[in-house]
């Protein structure tokens, strides 16, 4: 049995995992698929205060008060930056990475050094006009999440929510060098939307980590739920052999 922990990404909630959790359930794993504070069914509890930082101890928190050891920890999207913050803080509980379509950050880094300033500008605009000044609307391109014709294309739609502008804004601190986990990246390069190539350049050369590209869009979870959880079973059997010979 593996234990996986998914964070969702920005303007998504635990909701996007349902069908991964479900594939992997049925096989005995425990998937924990916990909603940021400001997020999904949570968006009430967002304000300016919630920030990177906030969702870093959202996940903390969730591994501690369950007291999970050997986790299998998953981010998406903007999730790449949460899961490198718990991983500084919890890394004795976890047996590896996953950064899903994500972020994979430097020390010092913000969301924002991965976007192009043209969409910083739009993401900060659509917050000013239409989210009290700290919220940003999802605004990203539904073709570049969920392909045209899709049955879970109009549910996704209606479920995606605001994603606080501080938590793209604030910078992470990396000081801990954790090469030695095991990573599993994965791009995804249909209809990219241009903030994950730095990433996949950066877990190419970096050690104990495989690479893996797919002709798919970015919320995969959703469209090729079967292929996900395959990936992240491997990839748990795998990690599992790394830590051992550790």
């Amino acid at each position: 049995m593996t234990t996986f922990v998914a964070v969702h990404g920005a303007f998504f909630g635990g909701w996007v995992w349902k069908p991964v959790a479900a594939l992997l359930e049925a096989r005995g794993h425990r998937f924990f698929r916990p909603t940021l504070t400001g997020c999904g069914e949570r968006d009430h509890l967002g304000g300016p205060a919630v920030d990177l930082k906030t969702h870093v101890r959202d996940i903390v928190a969730l591994l501690e008060m369950e007291e999970l050891e050997d986790v299998i920890l998953v981010g998406h999207s903007y999730a790449g930056m949460v899961v490198a913050g718990v991983a500084q803080q919890a890394h004795a509980r976890l047996r590896g990475l996953v950064h899903l379509d994500a972020l994979l950050p430097e020390h010092g880094e913000s969301t924002l050094d991965h976007a192009s300033g043209e969409m910083f500008d739009h993401a900060r605009a659509l917050a000013v006009e239409r989210g009290d000044g700290w919220r940003i609307p999802c605004f990203l391109p539904l073709d570049s999440l969920c392909p045209e014709g899709h049955d879970l294309r109009p549910w996704m739609a209606a479920q995606l929510r605001g994603m606080t502008l501080n938590a793209v804004a604030q910078k992470l601190d990396l000081p801990r060098d954790l090469s030695h986990l095991p990573m599993l990246f994965v791009y995804c390069k249909a209809e990219a939307l241009g903030l994950f190539e730095k990433s996949r350049d950066r877990a190419a050369r970096r050690p104990n980590t495989e690479l893996v590209e797919l002709d798919t869009q970015h919320a995969l979870m959703l469209t090729r739920p079967q292929e996900v959880a395959d990936l992240l079973l491997s990839f748990s059997e795998r990690a599992a052999g790394i830590r051992g010979r550790a």
